[in-house]
């Protein structure tokens, strides 16, 4: 059984409130984002974060290498795929850049740290881990956040109005505990995903074996075959950990259960030290050979790259042998078999490179599958693409019986797609967890046992000590999750009219197999074992009783904004004492008579009204869509309250429910069209049922039209589209059509000549000619085709080993600079044609253009996407890319 990589939505219509859902994955070596915008009675979808800055973008890889690069000022001015660029390298070791990579490893439990003895590489001086864990998620936020606004139809206006709320689901290890979360969650705040305030029910985690489950399910026909009672067992075998753990079956219809059978293992043997132990074998060999301590340097570096992105791989077993590239291909020894810079590997060699790892992944496996019946494993993760780990899993496990489960999807990070599955359709109903969890309590005194503590008098008088241990939750006992633990407790006061305002109590996580007596030692500090969950906090005044207030129909029509352009106040609410204390006190901004900046402009020429200046930074549109979503809020809840079966009834009907708005007389389609696209962001209906729900002019009426760039690699598409009805169906005729022979292609045409040209004119050989230009237009195509944006920046591309300079070609260790205005000509020819072809569809459309959709090969280009984004700017039009190449 295999995994079908291509995403598809999850089964069933999404029925909860809109919002967006984004699932990261930071592992060791590669990272990566996928996200899902979710609205009511739509199709839950999964969009992966591809096109990463300096990746091959044509190639949609969406998961990235997780480096940071920190200047000498400690601040972070490369991420990722650009971390590896020739530029960027170039650059950090002319400036005295330090490389933050694998930073994930700092983060592990001192245990697990101890354990493997890890050795780790440095952060960069003078920075610290929660400053690069928060500057790699800003970088990720940053980049989802343009991803989502290309992708998706309005995502600018979508991705402003709800990502304040958005939920954000971060998987880790099995191994990681609070600690670990405690500090993830301050990073993601940091990094701007979240507020302080929102943070605890926004960020949310699981593990990483977790989410590969729910991938596995969702891209598997594996829900299908899984039956209650069995057991089946996933290994994620990832960059530094891997992660197994057993699930058993409770219900497979009408929906999947799933538990916890065995508290979940987590080892250190991921893809990494496989890559230590290559690293360790090259600079022995080198050495030992009598080269100088720089060549080892290099040649070991070299070497350990290729073998990572090739021979790793590819490996099966030790009967076939694999060549690494460590030099150029003028370097020759034939006594460590390196010819033309290979060193060729015996098939012995590299299993020694994976022995380790392989031993302590199936031991962990056997521990978790002892003495059960397990039809199934799940092999997942980086190294779990491994053909020899894979080979050693089925030669293990398939005469015990159990099958395994393969991912073919190793240009993806299945665990960022995991946790947005897990946040929508959790199957795990029953875990196991890692930790007892309760409260340290207060209990009678009694005098020869309780001698080391002191004893106090509580408010009854009786004689009491604190700190002893009272256990909610049993570690490693599998819990429903829908299960609620209670315990009651009492808190006693010695005045009769106690400040509830503020009541907090501590809840405390116990790693220990045992029940212990006491949770706080003698002197009042932890004991060993324990460690701070999280601080309930709850205000219990309005227990004392609550004032009735106006029954008010109307409200002011008045929103604050604090200084991050988030609604704070509403309303009433907004002319409140206190509220207006903190809006002067904090620098809120008040947005009223906003309603004044929608008017046409023949109204407001002739009445010119005194329009109040929105809040810096924030639109009319945020301002209308917060206050729907505002009025939306309070009017559920009032009919939830008053309704009998009112909660029942709204979850039924609101879907479909009818939204009719006021508005001037002489408002007409623009400001009805603003209306309604409004109403939808703030959640009233969907786009689809809008029409026909709130009865507005539609953005796609009939007689308006858009037009469609299909942007090849050897043609390009122009096509018009008009609407022809849109109820009860979407009907559209093309019926204007241009193709411009030579697509994307005429852009490799072009560059080849420039170098063709500039290499000649330099005096090279026709031989050299031909092999720099070769290699120059591959890497071309590679790294700058499609990342190339504007003439500012200028690139490297490597045409030659690094031994070789030219100052005549800018060429320095084999990399020629191409000037931002040479690659610029090199699209002008082919961006001006459709820039026209555009044009000339619009002028034979006689009506409105409302969109331009840009996709195919090409669509992926950024030169070309800000090209045509600048285009329909300046026409009117607004422009859509697709979610991922076609």
């Amino acid at each position: 059984m295999s995994i079908d990589p291509a995403p598809k939505p999850l089964r069933g219509p999404w029925e909860g409130d809109t919002k967006i859902v984004v699932g990261i994955d930071i592992g060791t070596t590669q990272s990566g984002v996928a996200f899902a915008f979710l609205q009511n009675g739509m199709s839950q979808v999964i969009h992966r974060v591809t096109r990463w800055p300096g990746q091959e973008a044509h190639n949609q890889q969406s998961k990235i290498p997780t480096l940071v690069w920190y200047d000498t000022s400690k601040k972070a001015v490369s991420f990722g795929a650009e971390a590896q660029l020739y530029t960027t390298e170039e650059q950090a070791e002319d400036n005295g850049w330090i490389l933050a990579k694998y930073f994930k490893l700092h983060l592990h439990p001192s245990d697990m740290q101890t354990k493997h003895e890890l050795k780790l590489d440095p952060l960069p001086p003078g920075v610290s881990l929660r400053q690069i864990y928060s500057d790699f998620l800003g970088y990720l936020l940053k980049h989802t956040k343009t991803y989502f606004e290309d992708r998706i139809l309005d995502g600018k206006s979508i991705w402003e109005r709800h990502s304040p709320d958005m939920e954000v689901i971060i998987a880790h290890p099995n191994g990681w505990g609070l600690r670990e979360q405690q500090f993830l969650r301050s990073a993601t705040i940091a990094a701007g995903f979240s507020t302080p305030d929102q943070a605890s029910s926004k960020v949310r985690f699981v593990t990483e074996a977790e989410a590969s489950v729910h991938f596995c399910i969702h891209h598997t026909n594996l829900g299908d075959v899984l039956r209650p009672g069995m057991n089946f067992a996933v290994c994620d075998a990832g960059g530094s950990t891997v992660d197994s753990t057993l699930y058993s079956v409770n219900a497979a219809r009408p929906i999947l259960k799933l538990e916890e059978k065995r508290a979940s293992a987590c080892v250190q043997a991921g893809a990494i030290f496989v890559d230590f132990e290559v690293e360790r074998f090259l600079r022995k060999t080198l050495t030992n050979v009598g080269l100088s301590s720089d060549d080892v340097t290099d040649y070991t570096k070299a070497g350990v790259k290729d073998f990572e992105s090739f021979a790793k791989r590819a490996f099966k077993d030790e009967t076939a042998e694999q060549s690494v590239a460590i030099a150029h291909t003028r370097f020759n020894n034939a006594s460590i078999r390196t010819r033309r810079g290979r060193m060729t590997m015996s098939g012995s060699t590299v299993k020694e490179f994976f022995d380790v790892c392989v031993k302590e992944i199936t031991a962990s496996v056997d521990q978790q599958i002892d003495g059960l019946d397990v039809p199934y494993i799940l092999l997942v993760g980086g190294l779990g693409d491994s053909p020899f780990l894979r080979n050693q899993f089925k030669q293990r496990y398939e005469p015990r019986g159990s099958r395994i489960t393969l991912t073919n999807d190793s240009a993806s990070k299945a665990v960022a797609d995991g946790a947005v599955i897990w946040s929508t359709l959790s199957s795990v109903y029953s875990r196991a967890p890692r930790y007892s969890f309760g409260a340290a309590i207060a209990i009678p005194f009694i005098p020869g046992i309780h001698q080391m503590r002191k004893p106090y008098t509580s408010a009854r008088g009786q004689q009491m000590v604190s700190g002893a241990w009272s256990q909610i939750v049993q570690k490693g006992v599998a819990l429903d999750s829908e299960v609620v633990c209670r315990k009651p407790y009492a808190q006693l006061y010695k005045s009769a009219t106690p400040d509830l305002e503020l009541f907090t109590v501590d809840l405390l996580a116990y790693s220990g197999d045992d029940v212990p007596e006491w949770a706080h030692d003698p002197r009042k500090k932890l004991r060993p074992g324990f460690q701070g969950a999280c601080t309930i906090r709850a205000n219990l005044k309005n227990l004392e009783g609550q004032e009735a207030t106006s029954m008010e129909s109307m409200v002011p029509t008045m929103v604050w904004y604090d200084a991050n352009n988030k609604a704070v106040a509403f309303g009433a609410e907004s002319l409140l004492y206190h509220i207006e204390e903190q809006a002067r006190d904090q620098g809120w901004f008040l947005a009223k008579n906003f309603k004044a900046h929608l008017y046409p402009d023949d109204i407001e020429a002739q009445h010119n009204p005194r329009i109040s200046a929105l809040p810096f930074g924030v639109s009319l549109r945020q301002v209308y869509s917060d206050f729907l979503g505002y009025l939306l809020k309070h009017t559920k809840s009032y009919f939830e309250e008053r309704m009998i079966d009112g909660v029942q009834i709204w979850e039924r009907y609101q879907p479909t429910m009818e939204l009719v708005i006021s508005h001037p007389y002489r408002w007409k389609a623009r400001e009805q069209s603003f209306l309604r696209d409004m109403a939808v962001s703030a959640g009233y209906t969907t786009s689809d049922l809008a029409p026909r729900n709130i009865r507005l002019t539609s953005e796609l009426q009939t007689g308006n039209a858009f037009i469609l760039c299909d942007a090849g690699s050897t043609t390009t598409s122009i096509s018009l589209h008009k609407v022809e009805s849109t109820n009860p169906i979407l009907k559209l005729e093309t019926w204007n059509l241009e193709r411009l022979e030579g697509g994307a292609s005429s852009i490799d045409t072009v560059a080849e000549t420039y170098m063709r040209q500039k290499m000649t004119n330099a005096g090279l050989s026709s031989e050299d000619v031909n092999d720099f230009t070769r290699a120059g237009i591959e890497d071309f195509r590679k790294h700058v085709k499609f990342a190339f944006s504007d003439e500012t920046k200028e690139y490297l591309i490597q045409i030659a080993n690094l031994r070789y300079n030219n100052p005549a070609l800018s060429t320095r260790r084999g990399r020629m600079l191409l000037p931002g205005p040479a690659i610029k000509s090199f699209f002008t020819g082919y961006v001006e044609a459709i820039k026209q072809a555009i044009d000339r569809c619009a002028v034979e459309a006689k009506t409105n253009i409302s969109h331009v959709l840009l996709v195919g090969h090409f669509g992926d280009s950024s030169y070309l996407q800000r090209v045509v984004e600048e285009l329909c700017q300046s026409r009117g039009y607004q422009i859509t890319q697709a979610a991922n190449s076609t």
